[in-house]
Parts: structure tokens; C-alpha cells; sequence
């Protein structure tokens, strides 16, 4: 028995949560350092990290019309955070930032001072503060928890939940061109009773290419109900770094 393979890239979607035009939320840099969905200690990566090399203080855009619909301010987490609401209904999500433009950074000083707390997690009214695309909202930082300045940026639905931000418009800054390259196949037992290979143990197996097919040249015997992970290496066109696989089919 072969098994066949088949695998999405990242940048690969069915269908675009948005038929909106948005444009890219910062100039400093078209380079992705990680992508949606990736794996993180016990959690998923929930938008994209955008590179700024070490640079704070660049201009940070509303990808489309809206108005600000939360700010957050923290000493960890996503530090200096601004939630716009896109006049589709989507949420556009900016984390790690060093300041917001003069006109929020003076609420935000009310805000504090009202408060006596540096700390804040505020919903403002809806249209209090309207931003056009393209406006500055804010500017690159490295508050809140993160190994190294960049720019998280995320798009959430009208209900807050965070989807692929190149499902969108977005997508035709990238061109990917290029096939993820799977090198181990994993079978895990999902019960006490599944046996891979006769022993209720995790299997892995190297995995071959010919021409056409990626392939193992093992025979699999499973009875029971089991799972399947795959180790690849995902590289992006114009991209220096291997990323993680969104979908795998």
C-alpha cells in the first residue's frame, strides 16, 4: 500500500472571508516572519508577524475605513494594542506597538490618568474615533511579550475570531509558487485499542519523492481509529524563512 500525500500552502484559500480591497498595514516591510495557524506553545499563531527589522516608530495604517473599536494597553501579552472595526464588519488587530497617533495617545493619556492605571482594556463608542484607509493609526514597537520588534497583525470576524488575514485581499502582496516539502508521516493511536503496526504506539516514517508523488515505501497495517502529522518545510517566493503548512488535505 502507498499513501499519497496531498498538501496545501499557507497562502493557498478556497474562498476570501472579504471581497474588501485592503491595503498592507505598514510600509516598513513586506516580509512575513510567521504565518496563520502556525503552531506555538499550546496555542496557534492567530495572525501574522510582520517584520520591521529591529525598528521602532514606522507608520502602522488602518487597512480600510472604520473606527477604533478597542484599545488595550498592557506590560505583557500583545502590549500596545489597537482594534479597528472595518466598515465590512471585520476587525483589523495591530499588537506591539510604541504609540498610537496624537490623536488616540491623548485618550489614552485621559484614560490612564482617570484610571490611575498604566494598565487599560477599553470598547469605545462606535464612531468616536473613524479612521479612513490608509490613515495612520499608530506606529512599529516591541511592547507587551514578544522575542523581537515586529508587528502582529491580525483580521477577526464581526464576532472576534481570528481567520487567515490572506483570505483576503492581502493575499496579492505574496506569490507562492513553491510546494511544501513533507519529510516525516506520523500515525498516532486515537484509542487504547488502535494497533499501527500490532503495538498501540506512534509510528513515524520517512517520506520519499519520485517524479510525480511524494510516497512511503512502507506497507501501514492500522486497526483502529488513528491520527496523522506531517513534518514540512514550507518556503513562500520572496520570502527568506520555512513556515508551517495552513491546511493539509
Amino acid at each position: 500500500m502507498k499513501l499519497y500525500i496531498y498538501i496545501s500552502t499557507i497562502l493557498i484559500s478556497l474562498l476570501f472571508n472579504t471581497e474588501a480591497d485592503y491595503t498592507w498595514p505598514t510600509d516598513v516591510s513586506k516580509t512575513v516572519t510567521a504565518f496563520f495557524g502556525e503552531m506555538r506553545p499550546n496555542r496557534y499563531h492567530y495572525g501574522i508577524d510582520i517584520r520591521t527589522y529591529g525598528q521602532n516608530g514606522k507608520n502602522i495604517y488602518s487597512i480600510s475605513n472604520g473606527y477604533v473599536y478597542r484599545i488595550k494597553i498592557s506590560s505583557d501579552g500583545y502590549g500596545k494594542v489597537i482594534y479597528i472595526k472595518l466598515k465590512d464588519g471585520n476587525i483589523a488587530l495591530y499588537s506591539h506597538l510604541s504609540k498610537f497617533n496624537d490623536k488616540i495617545e491623548q485618550i489614552v493619556s485621559q484614560m490612564q490618568k482617570m484610571r490611575n492605571s498604566y494598565e487599560i482594556d477599553h470598547l469605545l463608542e462606535p464612531g468616536l474615533i473613524p479612521v479612513s484607509k490608509g490613515e495612520i493609526i499608530g506606529y512599529t514597537g516591541d511592547t507587551g511579550s514578544l522575542s523581537g520588534p515586529h508587528l502582529h497583525f491580525e483580521i477577526r470576524d464581526e464576532i472576534n475570531r481570528p481567520f487567515n488575514p490572506f483570505k483576503t485581499s492581502l493575499k496579492k502582496n505574496f506569490i507562492d509558487t513553491k510546494e511544501p516539502i513533507p519529510r516525516r508521516i506520523a500515525f498516532i493511536p486515537r484509542s487504547a485499542e488502535t494497533k499501527i503496526e500490532g503495538l498501540n504506539h506512534t509510528r513515524i516514517y520517512d517520506v520519499n519523492k519520485n517524479e510525480e508523488e511524494y510516497y512511503i515505501k512502507d506497507t501501514v497495517q492500522i486497526v483502529g481509529e488513528f491520527g496523522i502529522a506531517i513534518d514540512v518545510i514550507d518556503k513562500v517566493d520572496d520570502q527568506p524563512f520555512s513556515y508551517g503548512i495552513y491546511s493539509m488535505d
